[in-house]
């Protein structure tokens, strides 16, 4: 998948905020390019490009390129990019709580995408990033229980 965004600001005093998440599995691969463009006429005015992807698999890949457009000095501006796997700590963490392997990893994948999903107050939403996180197999956490 192939993802390009931008957010244009041509008003003095406007904000952005854009913040991606994506889940890489199996042999699946993403290229996110995203740009915040704060024209001459945006004095003032903010702009924050956050993108992160988590790599469930040894097989996927995942390329991360957000950008930032500054034509006046009179601003704040500041991107963010990572991409990683899941957070051995929080696995180790659940897993001294008895919760299996498989079933930690899946947990903290969905609040990987629920942590965005909530600010939305979407309950549809936040249902499915649950359904999704819940019907990833063992195999999509690199050949986990």
């Amino acid at each position: 998948m192939d993802i390009r965004d931008s957010s244009f600001q041509v008003g003095a005093a406007s904000s952005s905020d854009i913040q991606v998440r994506g889940v890489v599995t199996g042999k699946s691969s993403t290229i996110h390019r995203g740009n915040i463009d704060l024209e001459e006429v945006a004095k003032n005015s903010t702009g924050f490009y956050d993108s992160r992807i988590l790599l469930l698999s040894k097989d996927g890949y995942a390329n991360s390129k957000p950008g930032l457009m500054i034509k006046n000095a009179n601003t704040r501006s500041k991107h963010a990019s990572s991409i990683s796997d899941v957070d051995e700590e929080q696995v180790f963490y659940l897993r001294s709580r008895g919760i299996g392997e498989a079933q930690a990893k899946r947990m903290i994948t969905a609040g990987f995408v629920e942590s965005i999903i909530e600010r939305g107050g979407d309950q549809e939403m936040i249902k499915k990033a649950d359904e999704y996180a819940e019907g990833l197999g063992a195999d999509a956490f690199l050949g986990t229980d």
